[in-house]
Parts: C-alpha cells; sequence; structure tokens
C-alpha cells in the first residue's frame, strides 16, 4: 500500500508533508533534520524541552512561526546557507540559545523571533545578512540585544537606533 505525500511520512521522530518538517516527535538532546526538508513548519519543535542541538540540512529555506518555541534546552542550532526566513518567534523562549550565527542569505526574521533567549550573547551576520535583516529585524529584538554581550553586529545595532552598541561590541 502506497502512502500518500499529502498523509505525511514518519521518519525517526520526524513527521514531514510535503518536504514541510510538520512535527518532531524524538526525545533526545540533538535532532539531525533529514536531508530533503525544505522547511521547518510551524511549531514543528515546540516545547521539545530535551532539545539541545538542532541541525538543519542545506535546502531548508525558511524556519515557520514559533518553530522551536519553548525549547528551553536548546543551546546550539546550525542555520544552512540558503535560509532566507525566519518566521516571529521562531525560537521565543530557548533560554539557553546562547549563540546564532545567520547565514548571508537571510533576508527576513519575524516579530519577537528571540524574544525571551535570555542566554543569548552572541549574533554573528555572515557576509552581507546585516544589510539584509536591518529592515525585517523586529525593534523588540534590540530590546533582548541589550542582553548580548559579543556581537559582531555593530552596524547593525547603529542602523536600528533603538539602542546604543554596547561598549564591548566592536567590529571584528
Amino acid at each position: 500500500m502506497l502512502r500518500s505525500r499529502t498523509a505525511g511520512e514518519s521518519r525517526d521522530g520526524f513527521l514531514i508533508r510535503d518536504g514541510v518538517l510538520v512535527k518532531y516527535t524524538g526525545a533526545g538532546p540533538e535532532a539531525a533534520v533529514p536531508e530533503g526538508v525544505t522547511a521547518v513548519g510551524e511549531g514543528a519543535f515546540r516545547n521539545c524541552r530535551s532539545l539541545e542541538r538542532a541541525v538543519l540540512p542545506d535546502g531548508v529555506t525558511r524556519i515557520g512561526f514559533g518553530a522551536f518555541n519553548g525549547c528551553h534546552s536548546l543551546s546550539m542550532v546550525s542555520l544552512p546557507d540558503g535560509l532566507r526566513e525566519i518566521e516571529g518567534s521562531a525560537f521565543r523562549w530557548c533560554a539557553a540559545l546562547e549563540e546564532v550565527a545567520l547565514p548571508e542569505s537571510v533576508t527576513r526574521i519575524g516579530f519577537g523571533a528571540f524574544t525571551g533567549c535570555s542566554a543569548l550573547k552572541k549574533i554573528v551576520i555572515r557576509g552581507n545578512a546585516g544589510q539584509n535583516v536591518r529592515q525585517g529585524l523586529p525593534k523588540n529584538a534590540a530590546v533582548e540585544m541589550r542582553k548580548i554581550e559579543t556581537a559582531r553586529i555593530y552596524s547593525l545595532l547603529r542602523l536600528l537606533g533603538a539602542l546604543d552598541a554596547p561598549e564591548n561590541a566592536r567590529r571584528k
């Protein structure tokens, strides 16, 4: 009996429907999303409290609304080159997340994407991503960035105009 692609396919705790990761049901500390996934759907990892590391494959272009919301133990996420959009609340309340490296391809970050990431100390913007996301970076991100101790986004902070760059933030 053939399974319909619209019904979804479950592989190692990943429910995938038409290239979109719809839900993760695994329980381990690490999730390596399978090749062929093009988007992480809305709330796909929501409240996976034991998740510490997530690796997204090349080909993922969008992280949906609240995709990792409430993953309190998530301390590392590998974002692929080619990622274009991080929707609102995508990493909300990922309290253990300390560093994020945004690929140059990112063109939009939704409202509150990193709200509640209290351990976030470093955002690395690769290449020209800073130019690409400055218009899409929500105002409340500036509030969250006040806690960042080291940043390679000095020019982005200055462009926001919503806050002065921390004294220890400098170009590298």
